[in-house]
């Protein structure tokens, strides 16, 4: 049983402000280990060779490879400066983790070319090609899209992740944007989360078979002097026509954020039936009015030392255990042959959760999604505890075979 990053939903408003250029260099936290990043041709960048430590130690004997930090729950480099190159692509593979990417850059960054966080594609496949079988990969940040087989169809892992069109469920994903009244994330980006896997059929042994994506991924750049983009960063799974994995998330923060291209993180349509657009954000004393950002966005001046995690004071809800077994910090099993915990009883059982800096007038619910099944919500109790600390209990019985939990808390 796999257990992903748990969500905590808090509404927020936008404000527009007015952005007054002070052309001074931000104190970024960057010591530049993981040297010069530079790309002149189409590159994959394998998040999995990235250290394990903490995000702001030295990088220099894994140098270009970065760090993975479980508690930022990110991948984090440390750039002196970052050019890519025009006509070039900047795509990742996973880490085991499927963690967020964050590049913190000395000086200068150029995006002449195209950053890619889309999540994996599945088109239709038969017999005996078998990868219906298994959960596919969202870009670094996101959410994995459904698995397929004569067990059952199953749905997207996320908080919203999409559920069969076949099973009376809803048939779209949502991402760290909106569907209607349905949100999760917030505008400032903090934390740093993608969109949810989309869910569907892939499998043409099943009554309808159409293309299905996981979440597109999630990407902060933040630059010390300058960024500028004249090509394009993407979070976006614009590739999948039928059920898309939602939209992630864009965060640049710089002095000043210059260039003619474009963020895109919007969502896409299916004959007009749903909206799962993903989040951009910009902290700049200057930005370009060339620049294109979907959905359309305003600059908000960055302090001087910008924010690049949530406080330590930011709610945070987690599964501690489940059927008396500790939960994993750091989930990371892959829901084909491995698990994070092994329950073996067909028993309620009782999965508890923690949750800091959270009201015990709020509510917590767990979404439980088999592999091969539509996915179910069950209600957690508070049991003890205040807002610094509490303890909260969902007892159910779980589906056969694997299936993952995850927690949505939501404040009053």
């Amino acid at each position: 049983m796999k257990g992903l990053r748990n969500l905590l939903s808090i509404p927020a408003t936008a404000i527009a402000v007015a952005v007054v250029s002070t052309q001074a260099q931000l104190n970024i936290p960057s010591d530049g280990s993981d040297g010069a990043l530079v790309i002149t041709n189409d590159t994959v960048i394998d998040l999995g060779k990235a250290s394990y430590g903490t995000w702001d130690q030295n990088n220099s004997t894994n140098s270009g490879n970065g760090v993975y930090d479980p508690q930022k729950w990110a991948v984090v480099f440390k750039y002196s400066s970052v050019t890519i190159g025009s006509g070039a692509t900047v795509t990742f593979l996973n880490h085991k983790s499927r963690a967020p990417v964050v590049w913190l850059v000395q000086a200068t960054a150029v995006v002449d070319g195209r950053i890619d966080l889309a999540g994996k594609l599945r088109a239709c496949t038969s017999d005996p090609d078998t990868s219906y079988l298994y959960p596919i990969e969202p870009g670094p940040g996101g959410f994995r899209g459904s698995a397929d087989s004569v067990l059952g169809r199953g749905a997207g892992y996320g908080p919203f992740g999409g559920t069969s069109p076949y099973d009376g469920g809803a048939i779209y994903a949502v991402a760290s944007g909106f569907w209607g009244s349905m949100t999760y994330g917030n505008p400032e980006i903090l934390p740093l989360i993608g969109g949810s896997g989309g869910g569907g059929n892939s499998w043409t042994g099943l009554s309808y078979c159409g293309a299905v994506s996981g979440g597109a991924g999630a990407m902060l750049i933040a630059a010390g002097q300058s960024l500028t983009v004249n090509g394009r960063i993407s979070a976006k799974n614009d590739q999948v026509y039928d059920y898309p994995g939602a939209s992630g998330a864009i965060k640049l923060i710089s002095d000043q954020i210059l260039g003619s291209g474009s963020l895109d993180a919007a969502g896409t349509s299916h004959n007009g039936a749903y909206n799962n657009s993903g989040r951009v954000r910009v902290e700049a004393n200057t930005m370009s009015t060339a620049l294109q950002t979907f959905p359309n966005t305003i600059a908000v001046p960055p302090l001087k030392s910008p924010i690049i995690w949530p406080s330590d004071g930011a709610p945070l809800v987690r599964v501690a255990s489940v059927n008396a077994q500790p939960a994993p910090a750091d989930p990371v099993a892959d829901v084909l042959t491995s698990s994070d915990l092994n329950i073996s009883t067909n028993a309620p059982v009782d999965i508890v959760i923690q949750a800091t800096h959270f009201p015990p007038s709020g509510a917590i619910q767990v979404r439980i999604t088999p592999k091969y099944d539509q996915p179910s919500l069950v209600n957690a109790s508070f049991v003890s505890g205040d807002f610094s600390s509490s303890t909260w209990k969902a007892t159910t019985t779980l589906p056969n075979g694997f299936c993952v939990l995850q927690a949505h808390a939501t404040s009053p």
